[in-house]
């Protein structure tokens, strides 16, 4: 039998994919084709992953500051992530030409993971089931850093599943 606790998880899940799909379908079906900025700091964490992951390795990035290049982390380029994805690139498989791609699905996963953490945090306090999967649906929906409200502001948009950090640690 399988437990209402991983039930509650998987209907979840299903749910967040279907809320996502009327918006989003286009972009999980083709991850590197579309922009959810075209200008401004949106613009610039495209370039700056992808710059990093083709050119760069360890906290250099020369993409800025020619000749000298700039630091990574200051360069709003989700450093671990970003160092996370290089290593991958480095020496596992050659992932630079999908850099928008992984991006737009991180952040359409921080969707899902932001769900699925606030739905246990309300488990954790003893909500039933059925109440903790409506209210993350409700939480990670209506909240303005879980939408793209502010589609140049990606590093808000991780914070959906950076919470899961916290909560493993309890």
């Amino acid at each position: 039998m399988i437990k209402p606790l991983w039930l509650g998880i998987g209907i979840l899940v299903s749910l967040t994919i279907l809320l996502l799909w009327p918006g989003f379908g286009q972009v999980i079906q083709h991850p590197n084709g579309f922009l959810f900025a075209n200008s401004g700091d949106g613009l610039k964490n495209y370039f700056n992953l992808g710059y990093y992951l083709k050119y760069d390795n360890g906290l250099r990035f020369s993409g800025v500051n020619y000749p000298y290049g700039e630091n990574l982390l200051y360069t709003d380029t989700h450093p671990f992530y970003a160092l996370l994805l290089n290593v991958i690139d480095n020496h596992l498989i050659s992932i630079a030409a999908n850099s928008v791609a992984i991006i737009n699905l991180s952040i359409l996963l921080g969707f899902v993971f932001g769900a699925v953490v606030i739905y246990l945090i309300l488990i954790h306090y003893r909500l039933p089931v059925w109440y903790a999967i409506l209210a993350s649906l409700g939480i990670i929906f209506l909240s303005p850093v879980g939408s793209i409200a502010w589609p140049s502001k990606f590093i808000l948009c991780f914070c959906n599943s950076r919470i899961l950090v916290f909560v493993a640690a309890d």
